[in-house]
Order: C-alpha cells, then structure tokens, then sequence
C-alpha cells in the first residue's frame, strides 16, 4: 500500500463532522488482530499477558519527550517504555485495511505503560486488560471522559483525539499494562498542499484568529498535528483562472448558457496562482506568488472548478471562435514538511527566491536553499 502525507491530511481534514466537537473517541469498527510480532519474542497475543508485557519490556527503552530544544528523559514526566518500528512488525495484512483511516501508513511507534505510568495523549489503544489509565478532555467549560478499562478495553481496540486546545490529563494505569500504538506523517508526497476553507474571507480581515466554525476546527487539527511533526502552516489566497473556447456554431456567442452546452473539457485551460500569504502571527509576509501545477497539492483535487465564478467574461474572437473567461477566488491554508520550504520557494519567481535568501543570510539556509534548486 502506497500512501503519502497529501492522504492522511486529507483522510484527516475529512473526518471533520462537526465544527462544535473539540474530542472524539470509541471504538475501531472493524478492526482484526493485528499481527504483532516482537523481535526475539515473536507473536505477541492479545490482550496482552503479563508473561509477554515483561518480555516485551526487556527489549524497550524507556520514552523521552520534547521540552523546547531539549530531549528529556524524567520518568516523573513521562513514564512509558517504546519499541522502535524496527523491533517489532504488524503482520495481519487486514490490519492495515481496518484502521487505515487513522494511520494511513504512519511511522509506529509501540509504547508499553507499566503501573504508575502516563504519557501519550494520540494514540490507538490495543485490546489490553488492566486498570487506570482513563483519559479527561476539558475545553470551554466542558469534560469528557474516555475509560476503555474491562471488556471494553480487553477485547477491543479504541482511539481518542482531541484538539490542541484542550486540557487533557491520563490518570496513571494501577494495574496490569496498557498497549497502543503512536505514530507520525509520512513526508512522502507532493511538494505542498493547499486545502480550500469552507467560508469566504477578505484578503485584508483573514487571519488564524477569525476563521469560522468548520475552518477553524481544521486549523486546529492542522496545529495539533504541527505539534509532533515539522510542517509549516500559512494562510493564502487561491485564484483559479479558467478559460475555453468553441468553434460550434450552433453555439450562441453571446448567450452564456448556449455556449457552455458546447464547451468541452478538452478545451478548457486551468490554471491556480497562490498570493497574499498570512503566518500563524497574523504578519503578511512577503512569500511571492506561487503556482499550483499538481492537481494532488489540492484539498480537494479540482478545487473551485465548477463552481459560481467570481467573475467571467465572453470573447467573441469571429472565425477563430469564442472563449469563455472565468475567475475563482478563495482562501486556502497551505502547508508543506519543513524540510520542503526551499523547494516551495524554488516554484516562484527568481527575484521572490533572492529575496527569501537575503533574509536568511546564514551558512545552513543559503546551503537548504541551493539544495533545494539542484533539485527543483
């Protein structure tokens, strides 16, 4: 199975139902075995026994976390063993099938919670037997619960994720051990992506603070994701220019509805420019006009095609034919892998890169910035 980061920000942004909920959580539908394997072990059952949780803690280490620029490792904090992916396997190939709408092919991380432990707060919990362990969600005055502990948690495998601003405590596990599975965003895929918002905005008034219900809940996803992996976030505005033309002449030039019954697609022009660039602080930045030329960089593909125009316009260009004239504009959020930002800036005019350069005029961006040409 062949996936890249476009999928899972777009199986993400998906999944969205409904703007008013800040945390959503249950049961895996559908979900099988999923094959666990352990180096030196071999296949692990479930729900875990406490002869194989020892075993497996034998080949662990235990899990560090990030305070700033530092990798800390304080058992206070954080009280978890890991597994990296390469010492154990999920070989159930349903597996992947079950739940790829939450890990779409994700890095995995296995982490194990003895008694006393508490950590991750993303996660998808395995069938596990054991006490503890319930994890509260608190936003704007509200509280939610999740406890799989039981049958609930011995033979099923459930999920919970939240938003970024919400306040989240995990009460430590006291007895037997819980399994679940982490993991992170494949940066495989196209160079960026443009994800069109739901309500209209001004170019002067957009910003992360005023975006409405739906868009405001994704940038909250997309930040929450921004979290634990390195990808960066801007605002933009989309115009999509789209033009085609006929040389029927049952076709009546000047009546708009004749000339589309004549129009075909493989006369149709598309082209998408990305401009008026907002930061995460609310600063206009100077970042160029950029194209979009992949029609996977959109969220969802064919963005704003088929829609109400902005704006349109018939040429009537006698023998040659008539050509039909339409603008589309929107705001996007757009966002990239860190590493990708040099390349992103590649795609714009040569003077918007040189500008990019001047403003980082330091040995490893000029370095991150010729890398990115050899490769544009």
């Amino acid at each position: 199975m062949t996936n890249d980061y476009r999928e899972e920000i777009e199986s993400m942004l998906n999944s969205i139902k409904h703007a008013g909920s800040y945390v959503h959580g249950g049961p895996v539908k559908f979900v099988c075995n999923p094959g666990l394997d352990v180096n030196s072990i071999g296949p692990i059952g479930l729900p875990l026994s406490k002869q194989q949780a020892e075993a497996i803690i034998t080949q662990c280490s235990l899990t560090p976390f990030g305070w700033k620029a530092d990798t800390i490792l304080d058992t206070t904090v954080w009280n978890t063993w890991q597994l990296d992916p390469s010492q154990f396997s999920l070989n159930n190939a349903e597996w992947q099938d079950c739940i790829d709408m939450l890990i779409k092919e994700a890095s995995i991380q296995l982490g194990l919670m003895e008694r006393g432990g508490h950590g991750w707060d993303h996660v998808v919990m395995l069938p596990s037997d054991y006490e503890g362990g319930q994890l509260i969600v608190k936003h704007d005055g509200n509280e939610s619960v999740f406890d799989f502990r039981g049958k609930k948690g011995q033979y099923t495998t459930n999920f919970v994720a939240f938003y970024a601003d919400c306040l989240h405590e995990i009460h430590p596990v006291t007895k037997a051990i819980d399994i679940f599975t982490c993991w992170g965003f494949d940066t495989a895929g196209p160079a960026k992506i443009a994800y069109i918002l739901k309500h209209k905005y001004t170019e002067a008034g957009v910003s992360f603070d005023n975006l409405k219900n739906h868009d405001r809940v994704a940038i909250q996803l997309l930040q929450q994701a921004a979290n634990v992996t390195s990808i960066d976030i801007l605002l933009a505005k989309i115009s999509c220019y789209e033009s085609g033309g006929t040389e029927d002449y049952g076709c009546d030039p000047y009546k708009l509805s004749s000339f589309l019954n004549f129009i075909s697609e493989e006369d149709t022009e598309v082209e998408y420019k990305l401009t008026h660039w907002v930061a995460a602080d609310e600063k206009k930045i100077m970042f160029g006009e950029l194209t979009v030329d992949n029609p996977e960089e959109l969220i969802p593909e064919n963005a704003l095609e088929g829609g109400k125009p902005d704006d349109e316009e018939i040429k009537v260009m006698g023998n040659e034919g008539t050509t039909l004239e339409q603008w589309y504009h929107a705001m996007m959020v757009v966002l990239w892998p860190s590493k990708n930002m040099y390349r992103v800036k590649c795609e714009g005019k040569v003077e918007d890169c040189i500008k990019a350069l001047e403003k980082e005029m330091d040995v490893e961006a000029m370095h991150a910035f010729a890398q990115a040409i050899v490769e544009s």
